[in-house]
């Protein structure tokens, strides 16, 4: 169920199921300039702007005020997030721009991220800890959490296409995680993050949730 429908408008560069041309990464019409910051960079914004909130005291300044806390948590919530509780997904840039990122990137073949790809992001970039500005984001990473340690298989296919299948290379989406298979080194080191945040939830995940 979209639990935010009027969430809607989401800026597409290219199509989701296609790689740019290489003629295209050439023309200006191929970018698009003066976009937010990626959500995997942007996760810096919870501990800068955090640690600001929590020592204006020491900076002598008002800035950043909780209003301006709420805001900034608000623009994650209602416009980065799609508002699908069962199958979340993230654009690709904090301002809900939802175009490929890092096409090309350091001449690379056939590499870059389609949209929705940085998702993945979401569940490492700290912004859990924006839920004392927002109650949603507890509801939302409850969500996260139950969807990773799902067995059912329409929300495997999901998590199997979004967040352990994160970007092109060669134009062939890579697996980078595998979110099965706890014995994976680089899918253990983002599942110990994932059951880091979980330790601020009010709540607690089972696999029961999605049988």
């Amino acid at each position: 169920m979209k639990v935010f429908p009027h969430v809607k408008k989401i800026i597409k560069t290219f199509s989701e199921s296609t790689t740019p041309l290489e003629k295209n990464l050439r023309k200006p019409s191929g970018r698009r300039f003066n976009v937010g910051w990626d959500i995997s960079h942007a996760g810096r914004f919870v501990h800068v702007f955090n640690t600001l909130y929590k020592n204006r005291e020491v900076t002598g300044t008002g800035f950043p005020d909780r209003k301006f806390m709420e805001e900034l948590t608000n623009q994650f919530l209602y416009g980065v997030f799609n508002g699908d509780f069962k199958k979340p997904l993230f654009t690709n840039f904090m301002d809900g721009t939802n175009g490929w990122y890092r096409v090309g990137y350091n001449g690379r073949l056939g590499y870059g991220y389609s949209p929705w790809s940085m998702s993945f992001a979401a569940l490492t970039g700290g912004y859990a800890f924006w839920m004392e500005y927002n109650n949603d984001i507890e509801r939302l990473y409850y969500a996260l959490l139950k969807m990773i340690i799902s067995e059912n298989p329409e929300i495997r296919r999901h998590v199997m296409e979004y967040y352990e299948k994160t970007h092109f290379y060669h134009y062939k989406k890579v697996r980078a995680f595998d979110f099965s298979n706890m014995e994976n080194p680089n899918t253990k080191k983002i599942y110990d993050k994932i059951l880091a945040v979980s330790l601020l939830f009010r709540q607690v995940a089972t696999k029961d949730d999605y049988q």
